[in-house]
């Protein structure tokens, strides 16, 4: 039995919000980079205002995430143009999915009135509530990042851009914020500073500090995130919490314990990770799917194990998610790993998974009973899919791992339910916020 050989837990901040910021950008060619060019403006901007260390944390993880509430490919790319309205509905969205992290609470703030204009100072205040200056700056950043400029190491911003960021000072913009802007472009330094390649300058930013999260705090945000991946399709609301309790369930039963145990539960929590790279539009999409749909939802484990290959201290936990289609006969996707390469933990977060899959409700099907689950497992075991000693452990305790199953995802789909009644009216008619 593995036993808990200690924490060994080493996570960065930077490293895992900058990882998911990029990926939110995966879904189009027309979105790639777009958070991380934010992210550097708005850097650039409080720099030049020289604001606190702590104010320039807010506003780098509000940058990173200022999108998160947009589910849709449609609705990202409705968002290169200038409507309060509809803008602010995923500014809501995001608002609320961020502030569950107690370190992203005053982030949230920012990223919820990043699309209210300054409107000669009446944007101190939107519907009731005082809007922070970072959500003015975030504007900003947001707004010149989608100026049809083709950034570069080489090239900033040219006199037309400034020009028209400057005629938007007062009405849109914070005035002290534009001149800030265009102090900072003027520096020969600034096309390297804003077109940099990577995301290492980010993730590596003093003011998100250098120690490792607990790994508390990574439970927390990796419930966050697997949230953002969740919420995207009305189908999966509560799917990757149904995987994640069953795996942590699972976990003793195969031998593995204390932290070991606890990985392979953000294994599994981590699991659809790579589904941030795939539009809603194709998740809840009940025709069948084109070809290319098809083979963009099949590659969601290699987008997660690229996503999760960019953070340090993640290699094992990026393995045993990113396998959880593998199969021992060769059979799986979109690496084919043969058996031998596949570790433990990633076979008992595909069991977890096919589990969890066919005894949930869907709204187009209803779930197997215990009883029905196991036949099914049990005949991808003996076709060599599935390990047989993992699901013989699940089929001696199939009514248990139901319920655990069960409880999971009614608190899940409380906390979704939730998040919907909140939610612009136009979005709960669709079932996703």
């Amino acid at each position: 039995m593995e036993q808990d050989r200690g924490n060994g837990f080493e996570v960065r901040l930077g490293d895992i919000v900058f990882a998911v910021s990029a990926a939110m950008d995966f879904m189009s060619p027309e979105l790639v980079d777009h958070h991380l060019r934010v992210a550097r403006i708005a850097r650039t901007i409080a720099r030049q205002l020289n604001l606190p260390l702590p104010q320039q944390e807010d506003v780098l993880l509000a940058a990173a995430l200022h999108d998160a509430g947009a589910f849709s490919l449609r609705e990202r790319l409705d968002l290169q143009r200038f409507e309060v309205r509809e803008a602010q509905e995923h500014a809501e969205n995001g608002y609320r999915l961020l502030k569950a992290f107690p370190r992203f609470a005053r982030a949230a703030e920012l990223v919820r009135f990043h699309h209210v204009p300054w409107e000669h100072g009446r944007g101190e205040v939107f519907q009731g509530h005082p809007v922070p200056l970072g959500s003015h700056l975030l504007h900003l950043a947001d707004r010149v990042s989608v100026l049809p400029v083709a950034w570069s190491r080489t090239r900033g911003l040219g006199r037309e851009e400034l020009r028209a960021v400057k005629d938007g000072a007062g009405s849109r913009f914070v005035p002290e914020f534009v001149e800030a802007l265009a102090d900072a472009a003027a520096r020969p330094g600034f096309p390297r500073e804003i077109g940099a390649h990577g995301d290492g300058d980010l993730r590596e930013d003093p003011s998100l500090g250098a120690a490792a999260l607990s790994e508390s705090d990574f439970r927390g945000l990796a419930r966050l995130f697997w949230q953002l991946v969740d919420y995207r399709s009305r189908f999966t609301a509560t799917h990757t919490s149904g995987v994640a309790a069953v795996a942590a369930f699972l976990a003793p039963l195969a031998g593995i314990t204390g932290a070991a145990g606890r990985k392979v539960a953000m294994a599994a929590g981590l699991h659809d990770l790579g589904k941030l790279a795939v539009p809603s539009e194709t998740l809840d999409k009940e025709q069948p799917l084109s070809r290319e749909e098809h083979a963009a939802l099949r590659d969601h484990p290699l987008h997660g194990w690229r996503i999760l290959g960019r953070v340090r201290g993640l290699e094992q936990i990026n393995t045993w998610a990113s396998y959880h289609h593998e199969r021992l006969d060769g059979s799986g996707y979109p690496f084919h790993v043969p058996g031998e390469m596949i570790p433990r933990e990633s076979r008992i977060v595909a069991v977890a998974d096919v589990f969890t899959a066919v005894t949930e409700e869907r709204p187009y099907r209803r779930g197997m009973s215990p009883r029905e689950a196991v036949g099914v497992l049990r005949d991808m075991a003996g076709g060599g899919a599935l390990d047989i000693d993992v699901v013989e452990a699940m089929v001696a305790n199939r009514e248990e791992a139901a319920a655990v199953r069960r409880f999971a995802q009614e608190g899940a789909s409380t906390r979704y339910q939730g998040f919907l009644e909140h939610a612009p009216a136009a979005q709960r008619e669709h079932g996703v916020a």
